[in-house]
């Protein structure tokens, strides 16, 4: 339910369209580069890992390629009204034709109105089958901030310490437990004995 309101109170950027649905799902389109993932299986598994990158054609499928063009061109009027910059970019150089625009140009609009919490992205995939996985990585790192761009107003008091977040614990049968760890100032060296205060121990 909270994330029903949280997509209701939000703009919603839709970066991909799926290929099938439900049980017949097998591939996303990228609406920025009109490109298609399709994932195959190998052998039988069907565990994600492998996939085809390739152009969206219009002799293959003219009807996916007209929805991804509409589509396309519903995100870059949608940008547009979010970014100046982006906005005056458009209306000069690619009024006629948003489908000239340059992919790297929308996809540095993006970014800035998903810094500036103006909009979110929005991915398609299927966690049963890590289908989507590696485009949705791929734009963690390219619309997402970098630790270094982000400014907490906590870390004064930490300066060059080291500060970081436990998130996350996985027990490994061979490894034992291992604790997944944000860090968000100072470093971290193998073997090092690390102070929890939270409770009070290290």
């Amino acid at each position: 339910m909270f994330i029903k309101y949280l997509f209701f109170f939000c703009n919603n950027c839709y970066m991909q369209l799926p290929i099938g649905e439900a049980k017949t799902f097998r591939g996303i389109v990228d609406v920025v580069t009109k490109e298609q993932v399709i994932w195959k299986s190998a052998t039988g598994l069907d565990d994600g890992k492998n996939f085809e990158q390739k152009p969206l054609k219009e002799a293959e499928s003219p009807d996916l390629l007209k929805d991804t063009i509409d589509a396309r061109t519903t995100l870059i009027e949608q940008v547009a009204d979010l970014d100046d910059e982006f906005a005056e970019l458009v209306l000069g150089e690619f009024s006629e034709d948003f489908d000239s625009l340059p992919a790297d140009k929308l996809h540095s609009a993006v970014r800035r109105v998903t810094l500036a919490q103006k909009a979110v992205p929005v991915f398609c995939g299927s966690a049963l089958k890590n289908k989507g996985v590696q485009p949705l990585l791929d734009a963690i790192t390219m619309y997402l901030p970098a630790p270094n761009e982000r400014n907490y107003e906590f870390l004064q008091w930490y300066k060059d310490d080291l500060c970081a977040l436990a998130f996350k614990v996985l027990h490994d049968k061979q490894r034992g437990p291992l604790v997944f760890v944000r860090i968000y100032s100072g470093t971290m060296k193998p073997q090092s004995a690390v102070y929890n205060i939270n409770k009070n121990l290290t």
